[in-house]
């Protein structure tokens, strides 16, 4: 009993500290937006553009790095599907690239069935793609499109760039503890294995790093590599004690608002999105790489259908009382040995990350194992974002660690 009120009571003091801190950046959030109504005028910051689900824009369904800005009758068409899994019940909404395996039907994303036949004896292995916040299975574009006619020593794989719970045309679950980091984990295993693979490649940015990182630690005998880009293995940025990081991280603390943050975001047609993809110390460097509004609107469409998924991601993180949360959906077997060290880790750092500390890279390579090939790699010049910053410097990372 003792115990229990003690817990409580920790919790409490946490929860109240968070929510202050939050409060103060939902003020400084609010003043920005006031000149925004002063400057352009209430019409442009309270609105929002209708996107339907039954009218995606065009760049969801093709893209070619060559009609980036004038897509025509021959820019490539994406490969969507569905595949749901059985032990949550979620559906994930996925597009492909690469070898299609034939041990496995795939549902196109209207729901019909496709069959896969290839005559080559070899099954490809699979990659799998996590993206980050808030971005959608678009931020895997430009290797997606490598994996259409790669190199011919990895012409055997086959590339699943996922949309995340909460995202896009995935499932998006109301509950809060609905989006904990251990329901994410499971997420991963359960969508490789609906695929028919016990061992695969894993691939992450920002939160699907996160994500990759929790993978390798926990389920290690069912990665074969693990390929992280600008997300932190989570020891390392809880010992974290800079105030440059509490300062970067400012963002987490408002999330944990309620209602506020997803409104901020729908605001002025996703002006704070724009922000952090264009802004001069937050976004993408490389000024050729930088997004068209044709682009752009592939990710407001997908966050369009909900916000709250999305933003849950660090409340389910952060909030203490959604702690511990729920338990693993599959078994865990033990692993012998430091965590990380059994699966070799090619971390990619994007030197220019406005929201996470360069040396929070280093000390999350100090976990890895050098014997196996695993290592840190920095981008000089890129951002955060920075597989769609420096995309052929990225490409060219993950083929040398694959090969």
């Amino acid at each position: 009993m003792l115990e229990t009120i003690r817990i409580f009571v920790i919790k409490s003091v946490s929860a109240a500290i968070i929510l202050s801190i939050g409060s103060f950046w939902s003020v400084v959030v609010l003043f920005g937006v006031l000149r925004s109504v002063i400057t352009e005028g209430p019409s442009k910051v309270f609105c929002r553009k209708n996107r339907h689900k039954e009218s995606p824009p065009f760049h969801y369904i093709a893209w070619d790095e060559k009609t980036r800005n004038n897509p025509g009758p021959n820019t490539k068409s994406w490969n969507h599907a569905n595949i749901t899994v059985p032990e949550s019940g979620m559906r994930f909404h996925y597009v492909y690239s690469g070898k299609k395996p034939k041990h496995i039907t795939i549902s196109d994303i209207d729901g019909e069935t496709v069959n896969i036949h290839d005559d080559e004896d070899n099954e490809p292995k699979l990659i799998l793609c996590l993206h980050g916040f808030p971005e959608n299975w678009f931020s895997w574009r430009h290797m997606l499109r490598y994996f259409d006619n790669p190199s011919s020593d990895l012409k055997n794989h086959f590339v699943v760039a996922v949309d995340l719970r909460g995202y896009g045309d995935t499932d998006k679950p109301k509950s809060t503890k609905a989006y904990h980091i251990n329901l994410l984990v499971s997420d991963v295993r359960g969508i490789a294995q609906a695929l028919g693979y016990n061992k695969f490649v894993l691939m992450g940015h920002d939160w699907g790093g996160a994500i990759s990182f929790r993978v390798a630690s926990i389920y290690p005998e069912i990665l074969e590599k693990c390929i992280i880009m600008n997300a932190v293995y989570t020891p390392v940025f809880s010992k974290n004690r800079s105030f440059g990081q509490f300062l970067k991280s400012w963002y987490m603390f408002f999330y944990q608002l309620p209602i506020l943050p997803e409104w901020t975001f729908y605001s002025s047609d996703y002006k704070f999105m724009h922000q952090i993809f264009e802004g001069e110390k937050e976004g993408i460097s490389n000024e050729q790489n930088r997004m068209t509004n044709e682009e752009f609107e592939v990710f407001k469409y997908s966050l369009s259908h909900s916000m709250n998924g999305p933003i849950n991601y660090y409340r389910a993180a952060i909030w203490p009382f959604n702690q511990p949360g729920p338990p693993l959906l599959y078994p865990r077997i033990k692993s012998v040995g430091k965590p990380l060290h059994s699966v070799p880790i090619l971390l990619i750092w994007g030197d220019r990350d406005a929201f996470l500390s360069k040396e929070l890279a280093a000390k999350s390579g100090e976990y890895f194992n050098t014997n196996n090939g695993s290592k840190v790699v920095y981008v000089r010049g890129s951002s955060h974002w920075v597989q769609q910053d420096s995309p052929q410097e990225i490409i060219k990372h993950v083929v040398d660690f694959l090969k």
